[in-house]
């Protein structure tokens, strides 16, 4: 890359996990909870004002290459849980085995912060996938929820068995948003990818015809992405109660429910010029799928809700209760302005000469 300004917040740690495991002869309980996955940290706000010339050569090579990246959140702790009863003896009142194991949240994804300045002057590429001018700001994707696996068992020869549970996975967690992105062009800004001559260029590296590079070279690119939420934690239980000849009565219940997986985090808008200054623009691409100009807004997919496998077992009564979790809600997506006076040139299939999105 011929410039590349970057600032990236750190992830946040994933929760301590837990096995536990409780035996006794007439009373076995446990109880658990995961940890809760750390936030991710905040990136910085990104400022360049650039004028010059910015050439590149080789796949992948961006001309000038701006990010602000929130910090993802760490996954939440995991739960393994076994709790088992066993009455041997024939006096024996009762055997229970009892358990509520309940899984770690996901941590908070974080802001990306807004990337900003003023470009102009001349960009050139070569190789595929090697963007001109891209500048963006992305929110860290929510933590995972933590799963739970539980077990629990009741057997013997006491007049009573009973094996219960209530098992809750963790919640996805939020993602974070895009910061805004936000770019004035004060002189003329030329640039082409994948070879070739732009408007005006003073030099030309490679060739524009059949044999051009430049697939997925866009010649700018401005976006701002919310991130994912975090999917919630599955949960895998089984209650079984056993009886004998002695007992009088056997009973396996379980409850299970998933928590809700996080929402998406909001993109920002995203501008290129103004009223008051229009972008002058002369931009060519050579590639496939190489848009000339590309703005966009993603606002950040919500996260999925963890599955449930869940089953009691019991010679006289079984009762088994499951609900799973609502899925993240999608974040919301911004504004996307453009105020050029351009000349926009691509030649190849699939390639935009001027794309706007808001999604």
């Amino acid at each position: 890359n011929a410039v590349f300004l970057q600032s990236i917040g750190g992830g946040g740690g994933a929760g301590g996990s837990v096995n536990n495991a409780s035996a006794g002869g007439n009373l076995s309980a446990s109880f658990s909870m995961g940890a809760t996955g750390g936030n991710g940290g905040e990136a910085g706000i990104v400022s360049a004002y650039l004028d010059g010339t910015f050439i590149t050569k080789g796949d992948t090579s961006y001309g000038v290459l701006l990010q602000s990246i929130g910090g993802g959140g760490g996954a939440g702790g995991a739960v393994t849980s076994n709790a088992s009863a066993s009455a041997t003896s024939a006096n024996s009142t009762f055997a229970l085995g009892a358990s509520v194991p309940i899984g770690g949240d996901g941590g908070s994804g974080s802001w990306g912060q807004t990337v900003q300045g003023s470009i102009s002057g001349v960009i050139q590429t070569t190789g595929d996938s090697s963007i001109g001018f891209f500048a963006q700001s992305v929110g860290g994707g929510g933590g995972a929820g933590a799963s739970v696996t539980n077990s629990t068992t009741a057997s013997g020869s006491s007049n009573l068995q009973a094996s219960t549970s209530v098992a809750m996975g963790g919640a996805g967690g939020t993602g974070g948003s895009g910061g805004q992105v936000n770019f004035l062009v004060p002189n003329k800004l030329t640039i082409s990818t994948g070879g070739g001559t732009a408007a005006n260029a003073s030099t030309s590296i490679g060739s524009s015809g059949a044999d051009a590079a430049g697939a997925g070279a866009h010649g700018l690119l401005l976006q701002s992405v919310g991130g994912g939420g975090g999917q919630s934690g599955s949960v895998l239980s089984s209650n079984v109660a056993t009886s004998s000849s002695n007992s009088s009565f056997s009973l396996g219940a379980s409850g299970a429910l998933t928590r809700d997986g996080g929402d998406g985090g909001s993109a920002s808008s995203v501008t290129l010029g103004n009223a008051r200054q229009l972008a002058d623009l002369a931009i060519q691409t050579a590639g496939d799928g190489a848009y000339g100009v590309f703005l966009q807004s993603v606002g950040g997919g919500g996260g999925a809700a963890g599955s449930i496998n869940s089953g009691a077992a019991s010679g006289n009564l079984s009762a088994s209760m499951a609900m799973g979790g609502a899925g993240g809600s999608g974040g919301r997506a911004g504004t996307v302005i453009l105020y050029a006076d351009a000349a926009v040139s691509t030649v190849r299939e699939g390639s935009y000469g001027v794309l706007l999105q808001s999604i």
